[in-house]
């Protein structure tokens, strides 16, 4: 499996359970079967450029979210992995101040 079509899995994957649905729901939602999400989810098959946008548009996201570094065009070069961190790091105080004292920093 390429490199691409791994993140894009992982990805697919953590949105749909960050928003909480099921493959049978983002599947009756877009309109294909739910085997096909879960194809996707594991990097068998490639998805349709129409359908991805169909699917970000009921996960709330961006076709860049998707993306990431692949779609940013140079905007930075974060992998999926180091943008989780991130938004975990953002989303919660706690985080911050647990982050800043492992990196002995303030």
């Amino acid at each position: 499996m390429g490199e691409v079509r791994k993140e894009i899995a992982e990805k697919l994957l953590y949105y749909r359970k960050k928003k909480g649905i099921t493959q049978r729901q983002l599947a009756e939602s877009i309109g294909v079967k739910h085997n096909s999400i879960s194809a996707w989810e594991k990097g068998t098959n490639a998805i349709d450029i129409e359908v991805l946008y169909r699917i970000c548009c009921v996960l709330g996201i961006s076709i860049s979210d998707i993306y990431g570094r692949y779609g940013s065009y140079g905007a930075d070069d974060l992998s999926f992995t180091e943008r989780q961190i991130i938004e975990a790091y953002r989303g919660q105080p706690e985080m911050q101040t647990a982050v800043q004292r492992v990196l002995d920093i303030r």
